[in-house]
C-alpha cells in the first residue's frame, strides 16, 4: 500500500498557492536582463566661448538608457567642472544631446558619458572660443562628403594629432546611396505624405548615419568592432560645426528646400525657377523627416522631436520671420561665432531656402543649366531673411575690426562670387574622408550663377 504524504491534498493547495504567488511577485520585482550598453561614439558641437553641445548614442538592445555626462579640464577627470544627465529614447534613435554651459573661454575640455551600469564611453575633447576681446591663434580644419563606399575613412586617422580648435564638416555627412552591405534609402519627395513611407525613410536615414559611426568589414559592409570606427575618432578629437547639404536631403529629391513640393524632379520647366506658390519643400513632412535624422545624429543646437505619425516639434534656434513664409518657423542652422578678436566663423544654410535646381534637356536626360536662367535676380539661395542676416553679420564684423571672416557654405559654385576686398589665406586641411571641394564667399553670394 502506498503511504500517504504527511501533507494531505487539502493542506497542500493553499501552501502551494502562497508559494507560487510569492515567486510571481518576486519575478515582477526583478528587472529583465538588458543588453550591455554600447556607445556608438561621442561628439561635441557648435562651441561658443561659454558652452557646447555634447552628443552620444547608446545602444542598449532597444531600451532607454539614463546617462551622465562629465566635463573636466583634464583627461583624468580629476577636475570635473560640469555634470549633466539625460535619457536616450527611440524618438532620436537612442542618440542624446546635452548642453554643457558655464564654461571658461579659450579652454580645452574633456568629456565622457557614463551609464548607470558602469559602462563608460570614449573620451572626447573640444575647445571653447576665445573671448571677443582676446587675441589668440585659431587652428581649424574642414572637409566633407562621407560617402559610405569609402568607410571606414582611413584618411582621417591623422586628424586627432592636428589638435584643432574646431573642425568644419562641410556637409554630406552621409550618402543616401547604396554601398557594400548597405542599400540606398527609399525615395521621398516633397509630395510624400504617407506616414508608413516617411517612417521607413526616417529609419533608413538613421541607419546610414549610424553606419558612418561604426567600423566596417570591407568584404560584407557589415559593422565591425575591429579597426577604425569610421568617423568616431575625428568627432571625438575636436569640437565641430556641421552643415546641411544635398545628400542629407536625398540629393535631388529634397535638396532645394525653397522649391515647391509640386515641382517634378529634374524638371526643365522654367515656370518653377522662382517659387511664388507659398508652399515649400522645407515645410513638407519628408523634408522634416530627413532633417530630423541629420539633427539627431549631430551635436547641433537645433533638434526635431516626434515622428511622421504624431507630428514633429522643433526645439532650439528657429527663424522668426512672419513676413517670409519660406523661412519662418524653420530650424535656424545659420549663425556666427567669434573666435577671439581677429576671427569670426560664419555658418550659412544654403540648402533649406534655395530655389529649385535648374535643369535643361540633355542627350541622356536632364543636365544642369548654368546659363542665363541661373542669373535670374529673383532666384535665391539663402532666402531673404538669411541673406539680410549675412550682410548684417559681415558689416558688424567689419565695424568691430575683425580681420578674418570665414564663411562656411556647403556646396561649390560654378562661378566665383565677386569680392569687394579679396583676401586669401593658406590653411592646411586634414585629408578628406572622400573629397573636398572649395568654398567661396563674399559680396553677392546669393546671386552666384549656380544651378545646384
Amino acid at each position: 500500500m502506498r503511504r500517504r504524504h504527511p501533507i494531505d491534498k487539502g493542506a497542500a493547495s493553499p501552501l502551494l498557492r502562497r508559494m507560487l504567488l510569492a515567486l510571481f511577485i518576486l519575478a515582477t520585482l526583478i528587472p529583465p536582463a538588458r543588453a550591455e550598453v554600447v556607445f556608438d561614439g561621442v561628439a561635441a558641437g557648435d562651441p561658443s566661448s561659454t558652452d557646447a553641445i555634447l552628443w552620444t548614442r547608446a545602444d542598449n538592445g532597444g531600451s532607454t538608457t539614463r546617462l551622465t555626462a562629465q566635463v573636466a579640464t583634464d583627461q583624468g577627470f580629476a577636475n570635473i567642472v560640469a555634470t549633466l544627465s539625460g535619457t536616450t529614447g527611440p524618438d532620436s534613435d537612442f542618440a542624446l544631446k546635452l548642453l554643457a554651459s558655464g564654461l571658461a573661454a579659450n579652454t580645452r575640455y574633456y568629456y565622457r558619458f557614463l551609464a548607470s551600469s558602469g559602462v563608460v564611453s570614449a573620451i572626447g575633447q573640444f575647445a571653447t572660443a576665445p573671448a571677443p576681446d582676446q587675441r589668440a591663434a585659431v587652428k581649424f580644419g574642414f572637409s566633407g562628403d562621407a560617402d559610405g563606399r569609402f568607410r571606414p575613412y582611413p584618411s582621417i586617422a591623422n586628424l586627432p594629432a592636428q589638435k584643432l580648435d574646431f573642425f568644419i564638416f562641410l556637409g554630406d555627412a552621409m550618402y543616401e546611396t547604396a554601398s557594400t552591405g548597405s542599400p540606398a534609402v527609399p525615395l521621398m519627395t516633397g509630395e510624400t505624405t504617407d506616414p508608413t513611407q516617411l517612417e521607413a525613410g526616417l529609419k533608413a536615414y538613421d541607419k546610414k548615419y549610424l553606419e558612418n559611426m561604426l567600423g566596417v568589414d570591407p568584404a560584407t559592409g557589415q559593422p565591425s568592432a575591429s579597426g577604425q570606427q569610421s568617423l568616431q575618432p575625428m568627432l571625438a578629437a575636436t569640437g565641430s560645426y556641421t552643415l546641411l547639404d544635398n545628400h542629407e536631403l536625398g540629393n535631388r529629391s529634397l535638396q532645394s528646400g525653397g522649391a515647391p513640393p509640386s515641382a517634378p524632379q529634374e524638371t526643365t520647366d522654367p515656370a518653377f525657377d522662382v517659387n511664388t506658390t507659398g508652399s515649400y519643400d522645407n515645410k513638407a513632412p519628408a523634408f522634416r523627416s530627413v532633417e530630423k535624422a541629420f539633427l539627431d545624429f549631430h551635436p547641433t543646437r537645433s533638434s526635431i522631436s516626434g515622428d511622421p505619425v504624431k507630428g514633429f516639434a522643433l526645439s532650439g534656434p528657429r527663424v522668426s520671420a512672419p513676413g517670409d513664409l519660406r523661412s519662418d518657423g524653420t530650424p535656424q542652422l545659420y549663425f556666427a561665432q567669434q573666435w577671439g578678436a581677429n576671427c569670426i566663423y560664419i555658418q550659412t544654410d544654403d540648402r533649406s531656402y534655395r530655389d529649385i535646381r535648374l535643369a535643361k534637356p540633355g542627350n541622356r536626360g536632364p543636365i544642369d543649366d548654368v546659363g542665363p536662367r541661373a542669373d535670374n535676380p529673383s532666384r535665391t539661395m539663402l532666402g531673404t531673411t538669411q541673406l539680410q542676416w549675412l550682410k548684417n553679420a559681415l558689416e558688424q564684423a567689419q565695424r568691430d575690426g575683425i580681420a578674418w571672416k570665414f564663411i562656411a557654405i556647403s556646396h561649390r559654385s560654378t562661378r566665383s562670387a565677386r569680392l569687394q576686398r579679396p583676401e586669401s589665406c593658406r590653411m592646411a586641411s586634414p585629408t578628406a574622408p572622400n573629397r573636398r571641394t572649395g568654398n567661396r564667399g563674399g559680396e553677392g553670394i546669393d546671386r552666384s550663377a549656380t544651378s545646384y
